[in-house]
């Protein structure tokens, strides 16, 4: 049911309040009506609170493939070349050679400040070595 709330249990406490009130001076009988009219009016407000509809926006968990986040640091420029770089060498590591050392530094400077067109032929070039070791 997409209503929020759901009127039969507010019927039945109307109900079982009407019944405590009309049974007068008889407090055996309007005790136990009264009692379950507050009952089923917690199970009212209890149902209404569980079916509103969550006010924070469900945020979608989005996973971007490797391919993916590759176009984007080639489009980052030198930012996105470091990136590239690592992704080069986790793909070696699990691919061809796990013994691959460690980037130092200023290699990692250096390939950084290629201009675009020798760091894609970098990375063809890798990529290539990769695919033929593999």
């Amino acid at each position: 049911m997409n209503a929020p709330f759901s009127w039969w249990w507010a019927a039945l406490a109307l109900a079982l309040t009407l019944g405590a009130v009309l049974t007068g001076r008889q407090y055996v009988v309007a005790v136990p009506l009264a009692a379950g009219a507050v009952a089923v009016a917690v199970v009212a407000v209890l149902e209404a609170i569980q079916r509103q509809p969550s006010r924070r926006p469900a945020v979608p968990v989005v996973y971007a493939p490797p391919a993916t986040r590759a176009r984007a640091w080639l489009g980052a420029g030198r930012l996105g070349r470091e990136e590239l770089i690592l992704l080069m060498d986790r793909m070696e590591r699990r691919a061809v050679n796990p013994t691959l050392p460690i980037r130092s530094p200023a290699e990692m400077v250096a390939l950084v400040h290629l201009s675009p067109a020798e760091f894609r032929q970098y990375l063809a070039a890798r990529l290539a070595r990769i695919e033929a070791a593999s």
